[in-house]
């Protein structure tokens, strides 16, 4: 059975993995209103006050759902309720008519960069976790099988000198789930997850029956 991850195996996973941070470290995470999402805010509240440094969570608004008002509005409230920064940023540009899954994650990540690296940020984390991971795996290798060096999503990687960190890579997505409920935190349901094609959703379903 699944269980919430304690402060006390997170603080271990992040000396564990050699993660670089600064004397007074300040973190930005990467946002989603998401159950992933809130497990590392939650976990990240917590060492960050021990280690005397600054959390800012940064929720990017693609402007493709409704819902995005409604989580923008959420990020706030959970923000001010914990006494942490916060910024939304958003994609105000014209919308392409193809790709535009990848587009929007380009644009996400370009801008939560930007935005780091102008307020003197160093580290972003997301909450990407075990079954993203696997997800991205089997989709790579099932559109083009001859891919040398096939992987998942790795640790950690550095953009324009911004260091990008996911602490739940060796996690899943069920313990996650169990850390907001322990903890009594509410969370999204992304919709767009219900609108993703037909072999992506069945790599999802053979990944939760692991």
């Amino acid at each position: 059975m699944s269980k919430a991850i304690t402060n006390a195996e997170f603080s271990i996973l992040l000396k564990t993995h050699s993660f670089v941070f600064e004397a007074n470290p300040s973190v930005a995470i990467s946002f989603s209103c998401g159950s992933d999402s809130i497990a590392l805010l939650i976990l990240m509240n917590d060492w960050i006050k021990k280690h005397k440094g600054l959390l800012t969570l940064i929720y990017f608004d693609h402007k493709l759902r409704e819902e995005s008002y409604l989580e923008s509005k959420y990020t706030k409230k959970i923000s001010r309720k914990l006494g942490i920064d916060y910024k939304i940023l958003m994609w105000n540009e014209k919308k392409p008519k193809r790709s535009i899954m990848q587009k929007a994650r380009d644009i996400r990540y370009k801008k939560i960069i930007n935005f780091c690296k102008q307020n003197g940020i160093m580290t972003v984390m997301t909450a990407h976790h075990l079954d993203d991971s696997l997800e991205t795996y089997y989709m790579k290798k099932k559109r083009n099988a001859l891919t040398p060096n096939l992987s998942g999503i790795p640790f950690k990687n550095t953009q324009d000198q911004v260091q990008i960190l996911r602490p739940f890579i060796n996690f899943r997505k069920s313990r996650l789930i169990q850390t907001c409920e322990k903890n009594k935190y509410q969370w999204f349901e992304d919709s767009s997850n219900q609108n993703e094609d037909f072999d992506r959703v069945k790599v999802r379903k053979v990944i939760a029956s692991l």
